[in-house]
């Protein structure tokens, strides 16, 4: 389960006997009742899954107000993930769906105000009714099992594969951005590369497919991917800052304007 906003917590049910599919229900804490169930089509039976959601910290040392004019926090935008991996095998599989949570909660009171004008039962809407313009299923590239991801924000720490076999192939760092303005504005080129990652846009409608399985989405976002291969225990992403932890130390990342940190010698700064 994920608290996505003030009083809207969102969890996982197993289906009903006659549906195979899982099933996200939202509830109002504040009410205690349940708002609406939607459908995502994923078999229940093959698949479990956990939430993955770190919101901006509104205390501590990464609180944004901290830094005044040096760090601009994110507009009003957030993101769950969920990483579905296969239940029933020795070595699962797996793969992330993105949610906007505006979207997502925006989609759901549309729908649940035109159900119940006529009907007074709980909404259950189908995948098709609210899913595809919310989400992004990540390309199988992207994978769950190696290191740690991490959302923060708008932001999500993915592990990129390169290569096909498990003994040859390059991992590197992925930073994703679900930001709707740089996007939409066209800010950075599509494709630019540098010498220390390469960027892409993905703004297109695709279709996700695996064993049979063929989804469609179109949640735009940014990915920065690190030219350079790095193998880290986990990754860590909390308000500005990522920290790759190795066997012998930790890598930081910062967010903060170059000449905020320039006198500083621990750590690298992260392009984006």
């Amino acid at each position: 389960m994920a608290v996505i906003h003030d009083d809207i917590l969102v969890l996982a049910r197993n289906p009903g006997e006659n549906q195979e599919f899982v099933v996200l229900e939202l509830l109002s804490l504040k009410t205690n009742k349940t708002l609406c169930y939607c459908q995502l089509p994923v078999s229940a039976i093959q698949f479990a899954l956990r939430f993955q959601k770190h919101p901006p910290p509104s205390k501590g040392a990464n609180h944004f107000p901290r830094f005044g004019g040096l760090y601009a926090p994110d507009p009003q935008v957030e993101i769950l993930a969920i990483i579905f991996y296969t239940a029933l095998t020795a070595s699962p599989d797996f793969f992330t769906v993105v949610i906007s949570i505006p979207l997502f909660l925006s989609a759901c009171y549309s729908l649940i105000q035109k159900h119940t004008e006529q009907n007074s039962d709980i909404p259950y809407f189908r995948w098709e009714d609210w899913g595809p313009d919310v989400t992004r299923w990540l390309p199988l590239d992207f994978h769950g099992e190696y290191g740690s991801r991490n959302a923060s924000g708008s932001k999500l720490l993915a592990i990129y594969w390169e290569g096909t076999d498990a003994d040859e192939a390059v991992l590197r760092n992925a930073l994703l951005d679900f930001t709707p303005w740089p996007i939409r504005l066209g800010a950075q080129s599509r494709g630019e590369a540098d010498d220390d990652y390469i960027f892409e846009v993905f703004d297109e409608e695709t279709e996700w497919s695996w064993e049979g399985m063929k989804v469609k989405s179109k949640l735009p976002f940014r990915a920065w991917i690190s030219s350079r291969p790095c193998d880290y225990l986990n990754l860590f992403l909390d308000g500005n800052t990522i920290v790759g932890r190795q066997k012998g130390g930790c890598h930081f990342f910062s967010f903060l304007p170059e000449s905020a940190v320039k006198n500083c010698d621990s750590g690298d700064l992260c392009r984006p």
